[in-house]
């Protein structure tokens, strides 16, 4: 076989094939030019939507996976004209994309270090070459491999420095997995860290890679650079990777590489959504609401004004920081004054633009965000923007898309720091679990939905292990409790809060319900390591003698955890009322309490009775009155009736409860 369409035509098996026509067949795929790129997306998990694609490089069968064509290519001495034809395919086949995908997504190009010595590279990817194919600025992501053979760290750092003056942007690919060493970080400081499927996979099962990959993810946003997370495959890693705080994501899950850059499947996108509303900016601990930041600015209809009015307008107008471009109420661009006057100024800038519309050198790279979004997510999005954008205004729409308004960094920075102190002031300073504010708003969030479950925590028999053993020793088994407490709510998962009331008072709020295998696990792990805050004869005797609450000597059993857990469903379309939650939550802890003394081991008791409706409880309230008329003066059910109220009558019914003889 000596022509090259005759072994594409003959579809041979790898298996019949000698390693010399495989040389030679590679030779074909140069000359011919024959290479196809491929593109896999990468999911953004804060917005929800594609973010950008890497381009693949494959062959043609039976010479078709990068891992035998770049291997290959170096071994016959034909690795640098292999790598500048794998360049010029992929940025031939972007130029072939409509405008709207190159300007809204990033394509990660993978480039071989190995050659990151050569001048001829730098050439290649110079900003006039890449001019010819018509991509945008920072279009283009180049990747390369940890793992891949490479030139000397400070030589490839030369070379990525000069890259990077001319405006190019950087990956790691398989971060974690290769020999590359600190010093290598330090001379190429990627803007994107692509952490290797090896550390992905099945990630939810092994805690000590969550504090790997949630160390990578604290350092990458120290120093302005991003993580992916590759090889995602099943949506517990996925779910997992969300609790890190890892942002991209890249994998089968979202779709195995094709030929064009495709968006993922509508029912793996809808459900990917729905997760990262669950777990990042729905039901927010705090009252983070955008609503109040959001200020009217100038808007101007697409195509619609010419560089010399959008001057006159800045000029007659001092307090006008930017105007927004909107095509049928959607924003499309944005125009600040500084990005203006930077663009007309100079002996020839104003008259050259004077005449042109208004859209042709308006932003396009813009920070639009959903009215309902989250303010600590979007700090976060906005200060991960590029330099030239970081102090941009941020453009607000409704669900439909239409632009409402926008909300500037100055606004945005002093209501981080005001949600931040609120935050430090009503976080637990022994647990770091947040407090009553948070709590109260848990609680009205849970009791608008139709499922929820309500579980009220608290140590049995703490007082006396406190005079025992001292406040230090105390102080260490409520923290126990509370990390006990953590892990069944990252086990329960979903929307899912633990807060602490304060001493041993937890309280938990899931949008679900608990499955009772969580509840009995979450039991039985905290007798596990609860021994370890008990001197050995205390364990063996099972308890020891202490001065209970009547102040009389009695045997007092080792601390119990107690969970009074209440089912609520508001399936018939009325919340139950907050006075009706805390009575219930005071009787259904009593009930705990006397089943965990019984047993002497940690316990859970479950209550299942359906709430009254609002209108029913209104009317025996209506009917109660009638028989027993009320004072004038302030009744203690306007206290109870408010979500307050849970806590006022938890606090009258504290207190540890003698365990039944037995």
């Amino acid at each position: 076989m000596d022509d090259y369409q005759e072994m594409i035509a003959f579809g041979f098996a790898r298996s019949t094939v000698e390693e010399a026509e495989l040389d030679e067949f590679l030779r074909l795929l140069i000359m011919h030019e024959a290479l196809v790129p491929y593109f896999q997306p990468i999911v953004d998990l804060t917005v929800g939507a594609v973010f950008g694609y890497e381009v693949v490089m494959r062959g043609r069968p039976p010479l078709e996976m990068p891992d035998d064509l770049f291997p290959r290519a170096q071994r016959l001495g034909v690795g640098l004209e292999f790598e500048f034809l794998c360049l010029k395919t992929a940025f031939r086949k972007l130029r072939s994309l409509s405008p709207e995908q190159r300007e809204r997504c990033k394509f990660f190009v993978n480039v071989s270090p190995v050659f990151f010595g050569e001048q001829a590279l730098l050439e290649e990817l110079s900003p006039a070459n890449l001019r010819v194919y018509e991509l945008p600025e920072k279009c283009v992501v180049l990747e390369f491999s940890e793992s891949a053979p490479r030139v000397e760290d400070h030589v490839m750092g030369e070379m990525v420095r000069a890259l990077a003056r001319d405006g190019h942007v950087f990956a790691l690919d398989d971060y974690g997995c290769g020999p590359a060493s600190l010093l290598h970080l330090l001379e190429v400081r990627p803007q994107f860290l692509k952490l290797d499927r090896a550390l992905i996979h099945s990630i939810q099962l092994d805690p000590y890679r969550q504090h790997l990959v949630k160390s990578v993810v604290a350092f990458a946003s120290s120093v302005d650079s991003r993580v992916i997370a590759e090889g995602v495959e099943y949506w517990e890693e996925l779910e997992c990777l969300m609790r890190l705080g890892v942002r991209f994501v890249q994998g089968f899950l979202f779709g195995m590489p094709e030929s064009e850059p495709l968006v993922p499947a509508v029912n793996i996108m809808s459900s990917m959504q729905d997760r990262v509303k669950r777990y990042q900016y729905a039901r927010q601990v705090y009252d983070d609401s955008i609503a109040g930041m959001v200020i009217s600015s100038h808007v101007v209809p697409a195509q619609f004004m010419t560089c010399a009015e959008i001057g006159e307008l800045f000029e007659g107008n001092a307090h006008l920081d930017h105007i927004v471009i909107t095509d049928s109420g959607v924003p499309v661009g944005l125009l600040t004054r500084q990005h203006f006057h930077a663009q007309t100024t100079g002996p020839y800038g104003f008259p050259l633009f004077q005449t042109q519309l208004v859209d042709t050198f308006a932003k396009k790279d813009l920070l639009i965000i959903d009215e309902q979004f989250a303010l600590e997510l979007l700090a976060r999005l906005a200060m991960d923007r590029p330099q030239e954008n970081l102090y941009d205004p941020v453009l607000v729409v409704d669900s439909t898309k239409r632009y409402i308004g926008t909300i500037t960094m100055k606004a945005l920075i002093t209501r981080s720091y005001e949600l931040g102190l609120r935050r430090a002031l009503d976080t637990n300073p022994l647990t770091g679990l947040p407090g009553n504010h948070a709590i109260e708003r848990w609680i009205s969030d849970a009791l608008r939905s139709p499922v929820y479950t309500v579980i009220y925590a608290d140590l049995d028999r703490f007082k006396e292990y406190n005079d025992i053993y001292g406040f230090i020793a105390g102080d260490d088994m409520i923290r126990l409790a509370g990390k006990v407490l953590s892990q069944f709510i990252h086990a329960v998962g979903g929307d899912t809060r633990l807060g602490h009331l304060g001493g041993d008072d937890f309280i938990i709020i899931a949008h679900g319900t608990a499955e009772e295998e969580r509840l009995r696990e979450a039991c039985t792990h905290f007798d596990q390591l609860k021994f370890g805050l008990f001197q050995p004869e205390h364990v063996a005797a099972g308890g020891y003698t202490s001065t209970n609450r009547q102040g009389d000597e009695a045997w007092v059993p080792l601390v119990t955890l107690s969970l009074a857990v209440i089912n609520g469903n508001g399936a018939a379309g009325s919340p139950a009322h907050p006075s009706l939650l805390s009575q219930r939550a005071a009787s259904v802890k009593k009930k705990a309490k006397e089943l965990a003394g019984e047993r002497r081991m940690s316990s859970y008791f479950i209550d299942r009775r359906a709430f009254p409706s609002e209108a029913e409880l209104s009317a025996s309230r209506i009917q109660h009155e009638r028989a027993t008329p009320l004072p004038m003066t302030r009744n203690r059910n306007d206290a109870v009736g408010t979500v307050a109220g849970f806590f006022e009558a938890l606090e009258e019914n504290r207190g540890d409860f003698a365990a039944r003889p037995e």
